[in-house]
């Protein structure tokens, strides 16, 4: 529908991304929330739930709720 439109895609943490749009490197950003952006401004596109998954045999597998200080001691693999 419009073939004059280019489009480059590529990855990155959240401060490369901002980074690059500060610099005028790149137009658009997908980012994790963060505080003090500085100029640029953001749109909420997604709210995350997240959910913690651990083995069966690890020791807070039976606890109903566990706190953010439950994992103080854990090694944790995040996106």
């Amino acid at each position: 529908k419009y073939p004059d439109i280019r489009i480059h895609i590529s990855s990155g943490n959240t401060g490369d991304i901002i980074r690059g749009l500060e610099n005028g490197q790149i137009n658009l950003g997908f980012i994790r929330p963060v505080e003090n952006i500085g100029s640029l401004r953001f749109s909420s596109i997604a709210h995350e739930r997240y959910l913690l998954a651990v083995s069966r045999t690890n020791r807070l597998a039976e606890q109903e709720e566990i706190a953010i200080d439950d994992l103080r001691s854990e090694r944790i693999i995040a996106f």
